[in-house]
């Protein structure tokens, strides 16, 4: 999926919980912060106004769909 460079600024103790929680889950920081604030901002959108049909996809939407699709398990 395509990525756009950001500075957040975070408190120290929220900034250690995410530097952990990535660890184990043995995924990158920013990789942990994007699908945490994906799945939150998707989750408070449809609480919000519910499922809308005039929005357009995000961007890489249908490529990250097709990936997960047809990806071979690794082992």
């Amino acid at each position: 999926m395509p990525t756009e460079r950001i500075t957040l600024d975070l408190d120290a103790t929220g900034l250690y919980a995410a530097r952990y929680a990535a660890a184990a889950r043995s995924q990158s920081l920013d990789e942990w912060i994007s699908k945490v604030v994906r799945d939150h901002a998707i989750r408070d959108a449809l609480e919000v106004d519910g499922p809308r049909d005039d929005l357009d996809e995000p961007p890489g939407w249908a490529d990250e769909i097709m990936d997960n699709i047809f990806r071979e398990d690794e082992e």
